[in-house]
């Protein structure tokens, strides 16, 4: 069986607990997992002038990850079971 993952940041967070709580009640025999963690995003730069060097950045953001399954053995060993 396969599951199926949604990633939220920042205000989106709260949509996906929304819609998330929509299917639990909703369909039938579906299994959900939270997971809190973060996004790493690597960013370039790149110089408007000659002899400047290129910048490169790695921000990370914090995120809320949720899988869902209709199979429970897919999710039960996840903290967030």
């Amino acid at each position: 069986e396969k599951s199926v993952e949604i990633v939220a940041m920042r205000n989106t967070i709260v949509k996906l607990i929304r819609i998330t709580e929509f299917l639990k009640k909703s369909v039938f025999g579906l299994h959900l997992s939270y997971k809190i963690g973060e996004i790493e995003f690597e960013e370039t730069f790149e110089p408007l002038y000659e002899g400047l060097k290129t910048v490169k950045t790695i921000n990370s953001k914090p995120a809320m990850f949720v899988s869902f399954s209709f199979n429970e053995k897919l999710l039960k060993n996840e903290p967030g079971y």
